[in-house]
C-alpha cells in the first residue's frame, strides 16, 4: 500500500507541476519523465509485491481442501 501511494504522490505532484505548462510550445519535460518513470518503477514493483502475496502466501484465495466444509458460490 506504501508503495502505491507513493507512486500516486508523484504523478499528482507531476500533474500538479505539469498543468500551468499546458499551452507552453515547448515545456520542459525532464523533470516529468523522471517523475512519470519512477511513478511506473514504483507501481510495478508493488504489483510485484502484490502478485507474490498472491501466488506465495494465498492471500485472498480458498484452496480446495482448506475447510471441512464444502463451500458453493454461484
Amino acid at each position: 500500500m506504501f508503495l502505491n501511494v507513493t507512486a500516486l504522490l508523484l504523478f499528482a505532484t507531476n500533474a500538479f507541476i505539469q498543468f500551468p505548462k499546458w499551452n507552453n510550445p515547448m515545456p520542459d519535460s525532464v523533470l516529468a519523465i523522471i517523475l512519470s518513470g519512477t511513478g511506473v518503477i514504483i507501481t510495478m514493483v508493488a504489483g510485484f509485491y502484490g502478485w507474490k502475496m498472491v501466488q506465495t502466501h494465498h492471500v485472498g484465495i480458498d484452496l480446495p481442501g482448506s475447510n471441512d466444509k464444502a463451500v458453493i458460490r454461484p
